[in-house]
């Protein structure tokens, strides 16, 4: 199709034309709209009996602990479900998710497999806010807080032999994801590029289809115009 024939397709189907740039210039003030989204990690590390966090765990604990550690985060993901990653180095913004949290063992291993060496609950969270994401960050250890005294109870650990709990760091550095002006124009032009493409394949589409439906009713037409005639002299 030359450019002559697309602009007077387009021309005659200018309603097609109007419809879709207004759905594109929709499309674009909505990826415009997109808010910012905050993200923050922790560490909640559980520890001997009178153990502090950056202390060194007695081989002969570390398993004991680990298992430990895991049977906690299992049962605060059954109190609050979380987002499962896709490995250990991955992160929930990367992964797409704007409002979340993550609760996962801290894995050390790699793509082919899982490392667990160490007893440690790490926590990943996401939200439109800097105070949206503290307070998720607080509910999630105070679920894990809870599991922990929890486990302990039904087990009738005395107090002073329970396991313990610190967070690292204290106070999570809160991180910001917004889009750069060079993101923001690429994801404009790819939208209006894929608006326009669908826009002409509409207007195409629909004069087919007007061109097709014309031919049918001059057929008809043209039928009943030879029935007519052979109708009156049969009478």
């Amino acid at each position: 199709m030359t450019m002559a024939k697309l602009l007077r397709l387009l021309g005659r189907r200018w309603y097609v034309v109007i419809a879709g740039v207004a759905c594109t210039a929709l499309a674009c003030a909505v990826l415009m709209l997109t808010p910012r989204a905050y993200a923050a990690q922790m560490d909640v590390v559980f520890v001997v009996p009178g153990g502090v966090a950056s202390s060194r765990t007695d081989d002969a604990f570390a398993e004991p602990l680990i298992n430990f550690t895991s049977v906690v985060a299992v049962r605060t993901n059954a109190i609050r479900p979380s987002v499962k990653l896709s490995s250990p180095t991955a992160e929930l913004y990367g992964l797409g998710v704007r409002e979340g949290v993550s609760v996962t063992l801290a894995d050390a291993g790699g793509q082919w497999g899982s490392i667990f060496n160490a007893p440690v609950i790490r926590i990943q969270a996401v939200d439109s806010s800097p105070e949206r994401v503290a307070a998720a960050l607080d509910e999630v250890v105070a679920d894990i807080s809870s599991a922990s005294t929890s486990i302990q109870d039904e087990s009738g650990v005395a107090r002073s032999a329970r396991i313990g709990m610190e967070t690292v760091p204290l106070r999570p550095e809160v991180f910001v994801y917004t889009r750069n002006r060079t993101s923001e124009a690429k994801a404009t032009a790819a939208a209006w590029v894929l608006g326009l493409s669908l826009t002409v394949c509409a207007a195409a589409l629909s004069d087919r289809w007007a061109r097709s439906r014309r031919r049918r009713s001059e057929r008809t037409r043209h039928r009943a115009t030879e029935i007519a005639p052979q109708s009156a002299a049969t009478a």
